[in-house]
């Protein structure tokens, strides 16, 4: 019995002192990337309380080049209860996807006038062609008239 006892409680000793995984991770350790992108995805859900407070304490955190466990618990209860804020930004479209949307119709307007443009210059230039010279060819029928030529002397 006392084997046993000693047993437990030197694992239960390793456990603790490890902080393993039995009962969660530990303060110290690194959050995960899951994690990482959550706290990322804070700043479209409230942008102005992303900036004004939760940079600040993520900067604070990622000076060792990581986020813990603590210190992501930390910026979580300064963004405080986000629910309404994620339902909105869930629902409202975001400025890329406005900004997407905007170019791709521009680029479909663009093509479209393209063509517009070039069926125009394809049908109507050789027109403008012809009227142009036979315009100018009045006009210098016009201009000899009026300036006949000198009598040559023979």
């Amino acid at each position: 019995m006392k084997k046993a006892v000693l047993s437990l409680l030197c694992i239960l000793f390793v456990a603790l002192s490890a902080q393993a995984s039995l009962f969660g991770p530990g303060d110290n350790e690194e959050i995960t990337p899951l994690q990482y992108s959550a706290l990322l995805g804070l700043r479209d859900i409230d942008p102005v309380l992303f900036r004004t407070t939760l940079l600040p304490l993520i900067e604070e955190a990622m000076k060792d080049g990581k986020i813990t466990v603590s210190e992501c618990k930390a910026i979580e209860r300064a963004a405080g209860n986000v629910a309404d804020a994620f339902y909105k930004a869930a629902r409202e479209p975001r400025l890329q996807d406005s900004f997407s949307e905007a170019v791709d119709k521009a680029r479909k307007g663009g093509q479209n006038l393209g063509d517009k443009l070039e069926d125009t210059l394809n049908n109507q230039l050789p027109q403008l062609l012809d009227e142009t010279m036979n315009l100018f060819r009045e006009q210098l029928r016009t201009y000899e008239k009026e300036q006949p030529d000198e009598a040559t002397q023979l």
